[in-house]
């Protein structure tokens, strides 16, 4: 119960900027449904997509304030007094984070797609190749969970180099941007060693097929799942990293 509740604040406090990208998002895409016609349907195609190169900045900022409100209001050093330990703080901001992400893709997937079935009713196939409806899934399932699996490692980087800046009163902004390069840097190394180590998992294979021209066509995509696993672990050891470093900080 008191995890839940320190969950809800987090959703609380960030509500109201994830709010705003929804309402800026839905606006948008409504401005472009209302203005497809047969000279520009090929812009609005590919400015629809606009959206998804905004939600990795907002998850960048998002990540480096996540405790800047509360140490500016010192609200934070009331989490003295309550027995949490810092990974669960850092877990319960994840998980809201993760929550507002999720929300912003899935309400950003539907109009995006509201918008191209309506262009290709119109004006017909916005694509050269005609892709069966289990390829179309499996191609969108592969990219929304690179596309979240990068977001959510660009807001952790954030997130620690926001904490370990905190500890220096000088030059807190080299300071932040060297540990979001070494913290990348090193994920990636950490992340690649752990992939090798689980080498011997099964891969993940996903087919698509279609029509391109007059022929039709099969790829076989196969992605190691061991990769999935090695990102994981990265993630958690984010969580417990910052946590520990978050204890230290505050001495919760």
């Amino acid at each position: 119960m008191a995890f839940l509740n320190l969950y809800k604040k987090e959703l609380r406090e960030s509500g109201f900027a994830a709010l705003i990208l929804v309402l800026l998002t839905l606006g948008f895409h409504f401005f472009l449904y209302t203005r497809i016609t047969a000279q520009n349907y090929q812009f609005i195609i590919g400015s629809v997509l606009a959206p998804f190169f905004i939600f990795p900045l907002y998850f960048l900022v998002t990540g480096y304030r996540t405790f800047s409100q509360e140490w500016n209001d010192r609200t934070i050093y009331l989490l003295k007094s309550l027995p949490r330990r810092g990974y669960t703080i850092i877990l319960a901001k994840f998980l809201a984070a993760t929550t507002y992400l999720l929300l912003l893709i899935v309400l950003t997937a539907m109009t995006t797609w509201q918008i191209v079935m309506r262009t290709m009713a119109d004006f017909g196939p916005v694509m050269p190749v005609d892709l069966t409806g289990t390829s179309i899934i499996n191609i969108v399932f592969l990219t929304l969970a690179g596309y979240l699996g990068f977001n959510l490692f660009l807001y952790f980087m954030a997130q620690l180099a926001c904490l370990v800046s905190r500890v220096y009163n000088r030059f807190r902004w080299l300071v932040t941007i060297l540990v979001f390069y070494l913290s990348g840097y090193l994920s990636m190394r950490i992340a690649e060693l752990l992939a090798r180590l689980f080498n011997w998992m099964p891969g993940l294979t996903f087919q698509v097929s279609g029509i391109g021209g007059a022929e039709e066509f099969t790829t076989v995509i196969t992605i190691g799942s061991n990769s999935f696993l090695s990102l994981t672990l990265v993630i958690l050891g984010f969580i417990i990293g910052a946590g520990l470093l978050l204890e230290k900080v505050l001495e919760v």
